[in-house]
């Protein structure tokens, strides 16, 4: 089927400029950090490890936004949870990183690398990795508050806000 018939295409499309989203910390969190196009302070930093550029400096933006004191890392590939502790320290310096989502406040999940994901997100939020679809949702059906913001193509990011009801989002990142 045609990517452009698929109505959460069109929504992932609206959401993208916050067109039909109603929470204003939803809408800043979409349009200045999931969407920032102007370069932030540290790219350069992250232009010298090998991983994606997009993902490198979409994760970047969402420590920066977030500002945890204690980030998990799951990750079963050792390579790749390298890249990440790199983006993590170039966005936080003084934050501790863990190998478990036990007492944290951010969570980065790999489930493409075979990490399974935890019964518990991180205080703050959580930046989830993982192309299976399915799972990528039912990980996110055990929030009572906060925001979630799906992109459809294996990136899901949480931000933890005790204040609001849960919201869920199709937005393109």
């Amino acid at each position: 089927m045609l990517s452009f018939l698929n109505p959460e295409w069109w929504q992932r499309l609206r959401h993208r400029r916050g067109f039909g989203v109603h929470s204003p910390s939803a809408y800043r969190f979409i349009t200045e950090v999931l969407n920032e196009r102007l370069p932030y302070y540290g790219y350069e930093r992250l232009d010298s490890l090998d991983a994606d550029p997009h993902l490198a400096r979409l994760l970047f933006r969402v420590l920066v936004a977030t500002g945890p004191r204690r980030v998990g890392i799951l990750c079963a590939d050792p390579a790749r949870r390298i890249i990440f502790e790199d983006i993590t320290k170039a966005a936080l310096p003084h934050a501790g990183l863990f190998a478990s989502s036990g007492s944290t406040d951010f969570v980065i999940v790999d489930s493409d690398s075979g990490e399974e994901f935890p019964g518990r997100l991180g205080s703050k939020g959580a930046f989830i990795i993982d192309s299976d679809r399915r799972r990528r949702r039912r990980s996110l059906d055990g929030l009572t508050s906060g925001s979630s913001f799906d992109n459809g193509r294996g990136i899901a990011v949480v931000t933890i806000n005790s204040g609001i009801p849960r919201q869920h989002f199709n937005v393109k990142f």
